[in-house]
């Protein structure tokens, strides 16, 4: 499993969303992607704030130049509305494209796109007090999670986003437990997008070994200054070699 830090781009500079400046900051991306890359990253999130149905996004050369300089594999959200903004990252070489409120809205438009770019959609499935809440919804709907990732995987979506937070943002009481159970039901493959707010609940989400679960978005974690990305990383690295060698002890 790797940590995917969220970064937040507009108008062909980084963003900074919350009160503290994280170590890799800089309003340069190019600056920013370099920094994040001596700390070892495997993966990028960008958060494209200017994504539009119409005319030029500032944006979009921006993260095809991260791409090809530095090779960090990387993966775009924002508010798509329509094929072509879809197709403009994916042929930058995004892994994959994170819908939001039009997976749910739209579901003509999530299966025609799963077919158009298949394996390069993912859906966002956000839980609030057991209830999954989608944005722009004034009421919770009745559905489930699970419902709600049979419904995506079944029109063909690749990665779904899981989130499992409390009012303040940042993970639920028992949302490492909702999490494993959420993945060990779901036919995809899961990046967990819930806050934390400490390495501790970090290496307990890498030592469950959960199924299917291939990341961990950092986002208002390391904006808000709960957690250095660097320690972050260093500190899962080690765990993934820790539980390799005791494999490999444990099969001898």
């Amino acid at each position: 499993m790797i940590l995917i830090p969220q970064i937040y781009l507009k108008n062909e500079k980084m963003a900074m969303p919350g009160e503290t400046k994280p170590s890799f900051f800089s309003e340069d991306p190019l600056e920013t992607a370099q920094r994040l890359k001596d700390f070892g990253i495997s993966g990028i999130l960008f958060q494209d704030l200017n994504i539009t149905p119409v005319g030029h996004n500032p944006n979009l050369a921006v993260i095809k130049t991260i791409h090809q300089k530095f090779e960090i594999p990387f993966c775009v959200a924002g508010s798509f509305k329509t094929e072509q903004e879809i197709e403009g990252y994916v042929t930058a070489g995004a892994d994959f494209i994170i819908l939001g409120t039009i997976a749910y809205q739209k579901p003509d438009f999530l299966e025609k796109v799963c077919t158009r770019f298949p394996g390069k959609i993912a859906a966002k499935i956000e839980v609030r007090h057991g209830k999954v809440t989608i944005p722009g919804y004034a009421v919770a709907p009745h559905k489930t999670p699970l419902d709600y990732a049979q419904y995506f995987t079944g029109n063909g979506v690749r990665y779904l986003l899981y989130s499992d937070v409390d009012n303040d943002g940042y993970i639920a009481q028992g949302g490492i437990e909702n999490l494993e159970a959420f993945c060990s039901c779901v036919n995809a493959r899961v990046i967990a997008a819930s806050e934390v707010k400490n390495l501790g609940e970090i290496e307990k989400i890498i030592t469950r070994s959960i199924p299917r679960l291939e990341g961990l978005v950092l986002g208002k974690s390391i904006y808000d200054g709960h957690i250095d990305l660097k320690s972050a990383i260093t500190m899962v690295n080690d765990l993934i070699v820790s539980s390799e060698n005791d494999i490999t002890l444990t099969e001898m």
